[in-house]
């Protein structure tokens, strides 16, 4: 079974060094991966590192790559990332990777909502970190998501970690609130859901496949949280998520279809 992954942080070895190309093309090798989405380095340590423009930075890093794909990475609400997102586009990035706790940015800051119509515009996907992250809970509170939805109607949307386990049943709330015939427009990351050595974020099997029974096998998305999550654990997670019931075709739709189908690939 092929498995197309999200969410891997692609970042200079000045920054991190586990979080090289050549440490995640070696990953995927270890893991049986055949395609990821990478995420550019936030603006703040890429800037520290002599790095002007980060999302550049990662489409040159990728270039000649076909099985890396590119998230730009913004904080919507700077003045400069509305104009920032077509160049991001015309390099070959694909979607937007947003971090409220790293950018301390309110969700639905009417700056960030701007923002969040030229992405869908563009047809480039939100991914969103969720989930306790030694930030306001405030500035990005499960059913602010439902707002952007209702306000940005083209936007997909992920929302990775789920929300971590305190907020997964809001989760459940939002992402069912936006299921549409034509398919969702809100999407479950599950990503770093699985590893009980980070209790606030470890959601285990019987709700994946919750998930899955509730809102449809449609909705999953597996992310791999690069570098964070070593080599063992993503082995450990995708024999997991292997084993799990999902319905006829969930571990396929899981690890790599709709994703693809999120991104036009499929």
């Amino acid at each position: 079974m092929a498995v197309f992954a999200n969410h891997a942080h692609l970042k200079p070895a000045e920054i991190m060094p586990e979080a090289t190309l050549d440490n995640l093309l070696r990953l995927m090798e270890e893991c049986g991966l055949d395609r990821v989405v990478c995420f550019a380095p936030f603006a703040g340590p890429a800037v520290e590192v002599g790095i002007t423009d980060p999302n550049r930075w990662l489409a040159e890093q990728i270039e000649g790559r076909p099985e890396l794909l590119g998230f730009a990475t913004f904080n919507p609400v700077a003045p400069e990332s509305v104009p920032g997102l077509a160049r991001a586009r015309e390099l070959g990035l694909r979607g937007v990777k947003l971090h409220p706790a790293v950018d301390q940015f309110d969700v639905c800051d009417p700056r960030a909502m701007e923002f969040y119509a030229a992405a869908a515009e563009l047809g480039m996907p939100l991914d969103f970190h969720t989930g306790v992250h030694a930030s306001r809970l405030r500035d990005w509170e499960m059913l602010k998501f439902d707002d952007l939805a209702w306000d940005v109607p083209q936007a997909r949307i992920i929302l990775e970690h789920m929300g971590s386990r305190p907020f997964f049943s809001r989760t459940l709330a939002v992402i069912g609130n936006h299921l549409h015939p034509e398919g969702p427009q809100v999407f479950a990351g599950a990503t770093t859901c699985l590893n009980p050595d980070i209790p606030l974020w470890y959601l285990g099997a019987e709700r994946i496949e919750e998930v899955a029974r509730l809102l449809g096998k449609e909705v999953l998305i597996y992310g791999l949280d690069f570098p964070f999550n070593s080599a063992e654990v993503i082995r450990r997670e995708l024999e997991m998520y292997r084993a799990m019931d999902l319905g006829e075709g969930g571990q396929e739709a899981l690890l790599g279809g709709n994703l693809g189908r999120l991104l036009g690939e499929e």
